[in-house]
């Protein structure tokens, strides 16, 4: 979804710009490019550079990590309760008057009746199985979104190791 939202921004910051084709664009960062790693990347000061960008990127990596946990953590509980909604409403077989959801033990919680019967009985089942559907792709979701981050800090892990044991060869190449 985001890719087709950044999409739809380039192509109308295009077309608004009535731009074709950017030739330039590719010579030019191929250019830029092939300087940072001739000049800024090399030596002593662009592996301090490195090392504080990877320590920066694994700090940010461990704290969008546990925000992950957290949404992954809240999307468990929800499946599990829209579980239960929708394992509820399989056992009705029709929505009249006197089929009917009684949720009265938690109406000291919200202060109002909480007993479901014909219309609002059908709207709540359909929503809930809606619900827990798209709450199972968010927990799946949040899980893949948890592995891609560990696979991220373990290659931070292997890229800082690199650069500061680089940093140490470098030591003792002037010893």
């Amino acid at each position: 979804m985001m890719v087709w939202a950044f999409n739809a921004s380039v192509e109308q910051s295009r077309r608004i710009l009535n731009i074709d084709h950017l030739p330039f664009l590719s010579k030019f960062y191929l250019q830029f490019f092939s300087f940072l790693n001739k000049c800024a990347f090399r030596g002593v000061e662009g592996r301090m550079g490195g090392k504080s960008a990877n320590i920066i990127a694994m700090v940010l990596g461990y704290l969008s990590n546990l925000f992950c946990l957290f949404g992954f953590a809240s999307t468990a509980v929800l499946c599990f309760v829209y579980y239960v909604f929708d394992r509820l409403c399989s056992q009705i077989t029709d929505f009249s008057d006197s089929s009917c959801l009684d949720f009265t033990v938690y109406e000291p919680l919200l202060n109002k009746p909480l007993k479901l019967c014909g219309g609002d009985l059908q709207q709540f089942c359909v929503l809930s199985s809606t619900a827990y559907i798209w709450y199972i792709v968010g927990f799946i979701g949040c899980l893949i979104t948890i592995l891609g981050l560990q696979h991220f800090l373990m290659c931070s892990a292997a890229n800082y190791s690199r650069v500061s044991f680089g940093m140490r060869a470098e030591e003792l190449k002037e010893v």
